[in-house]
């Protein structure tokens, strides 16, 4: 049925901080567009007379990840899910191939995470290392990572 992922879509409430924070997590802008008319979204079921959309690719990938919109007119109606166990996407989550680099990069730009790494074995018997933080708006953004192998 389907191919391939495509993207996921964040909403944000401030474009240039949002492309300012996900920059600086190392995603390349690919795309920038502003859309103005009478309903320039009617596939997502709300009525939108203006927005601003951000395609971010991982670097060195060419397939879109992330697509942030902006919603300028009307804005958007609420903020993200205050707790993480509500239904419907909670969290987007990334792979690293180290995580202490990602935990470095996320202190040296004073983003903080929602508690300390946990360690876990992977159905295949490898440690995997994970964080949780939040973007500018609030959206729960995951990183998960390889560890050293799991004793048996």
């Amino acid at each position: 049925m389907f191919d391939r992922f495509f993207h996921i879509n964040i909403c944000v409430s401030d474009m240039d901080r949002a492309i300012a924070f996900y920059t600086a997590l190392g995603f390349d802008v690919a795309e920038d567009v502003h859309v103005e008319g009478t309903d320039v979204a009617p596939h997502l079921g709300i009525t939108v007379r203006e927005l601003r959309a951000v395609i971010l690719t991982c670097p060195g990938t060419s397939s879109p990840m992330i697509d942030l919109v902006q919603l300028i007119d009307p804005p958007a109606a609420t903020g993200p899910y205050p707790r993480l166990d509500n239904l419907g996407a909670a969290r987007i989550s990334f792979w690293t191939d180290d995580v202490d680099r990602v935990l470095a990069h996320l202190a040296e730009h004073g983003i903080e995470t929602f508690g300390p790494d946990v360690r876990y074995p992977s159905p295949t018997n490898e440690q995997l290392r994970t964080v949780v933080f939040r973007d500018p708006d609030g959206t729960a953004l995951q990183v998960i990572g390889s560890g050293l192998e799991v004793a048996s």
